[in-house]
């Protein structure tokens, strides 16, 4: 029911049309590799995360210039990073050095870090997934068979829901009001999707393999609502740019399908109507960093090269079809030469002006704009 693009067969590159504002830069002078960017809210300062360095930068996202640093603890391999909804905070995901368990849950420790001061004022343990309400009083979590929701300023849980049927993704609705969780699919959440009253038969695999959305009150926990059809194996939901929808990130899983462990899909559904959109976009990578501008959907996936590549790939958000693919084999190939150090994950963050993308590889920051 879904249209799926595959990248393999529409291989174009940014650099096929004239691009304007393409640069290459460092933060500050140090030659950590970076795992992860972040970009405030109000656009003006990058936050960076580093491998090895104990440390997160805070710079100029134009010209890589450092304002401030916070040493941390813990993150070998670096953070993961995010911004709360004004900036006051910043989530620290444990990253993996190395991933042993594909399409396995991993349990991970999360922190949040009060930007104004560089302490750590909380820390979640063995948790799937963490979201910050859009008014940055509480964290929710979803643990191995439970969800929690933490006070930020007490670290204390005022709410918990057991339920052996949570699964690894959590994320707070725009207004606060909602919860979205993932869940192994049930019965009675798949009666409810249409394409399942026409085709029993694959209903009955739905229900080993697939996820569903549910709806929670934060406040309560208790389920709301469920979205009208169901996931594979969901491991992130994410906020589409205009508030309106969530963004999935979803795998299959191994016993359905074996080849597809290195493949992801994102699928778009409507907060409102609780419905999936028909277009769903590929990459053939599992852990993809990816957003949107609102018009445009800009995923990364696997490059040319046959090690260390991963390239940006741009999807119209509405048809799913492919813009572009910014490329580091053509139009970073310069730049590739000169790097200190290799990596093999490509992190990005846009601009406000919706066109300027600010991506990561190695220990360089690239600049680019998007194909219009």
């Amino acid at each position: 029911m879904r249209t799926l693009i595959l990248t393999t067969l529409c291989f174009f590159v940014f650099c096929a049309q004239a691009q304007t504002g393409h640069k290459t830069y460092k933060v500050g002078d140090f030659n950590f590799l970076i795992s992860s960017l972040a970009l405030h809210p109000n656009g003006d300062t990058l936050a960076v995360g580093t491998q090895q360095g104990n440390s997160i930068y805070f710079c100029n996202p134009l010209t890589g210039d450092v304002y401030y640093e916070y040493d941390v603890d813990g993150y070998y391999a670096g953070p993961y990073i995010s911004y709360s909804r004004t900036g006051k905070y910043v989530l620290f995901e444990q990253r993996l050095f190395l991933d042993y368990a594909k399409n396995k849950d991993q349990k991970i420790d999360f922190e949040v870090m009060d930007v104004r001061t560089g302490k750590m004022i909380l820390k979640i343990e063995e948790a799937y997934d963490v979201s910050l309400s859009p008014d940055e009083t509480h964290a929710a979590a979803v643990h191995k068979n439970y969800v929690a929701v933490y006070n930020l300023k007490t670290g204390n849980v005022i709410h918990q829901k057991d339920d052996e049927g949570f699964g690894n993704a959590i994320c707070y609705s725009p207004n606060g009001e909602e919860l979205f969780v993932s869940h192994k699919l049930q019965t009675q959440d798949a009666k409810q999707i249409p394409r399942f009253a026409r085709d029993k038969k694959a209903m009955k695999g739905a229900l080993k393999y697939h996820h569903a959305i549910y709806v929670l009150d934060p406040t309560t926990l208790k389920k709301l609502d469920a979205f009208k059809e169901s996931f594979d194996q969901v491991y992130d939901i994410t906020i589409s740019a205009n508030q309106a929808n969530i963004f999935i990130l979803s795998k299959q899983h191994k016993k359905v399908n074996a080849a597809a462990l290195s493949r992801s899909f994102v699928t778009t559904a409507s907060i409102s109507s609780r419905k999936a959109a028909r277009a769903t976009f590929y990459t053939a990578i599992e852990h993809p960093d990816f957003k949107d501008n609102g018009e445009s959907f800009i995923i990364t996936t696997k490059g040319g090269m046959e090690d260390y590549s991963e390239d940006l790939l741009q999807y119209n958000l509405e048809t799913a079809d492919v813009i572009g693919q910014l490329s580091r084999d053509v139009r970073w190939g310069e730049g590739l030469v000169k790097w200190d150090i290799q990596s093999t994950e490509t992190k990005f963050v846009i601009l406000p002006d919706g066109e300027t993308i600010i991506a990561c590889h190695g220990n360089n920051l690239y600049q680019e704009k998007l194909l219009k």
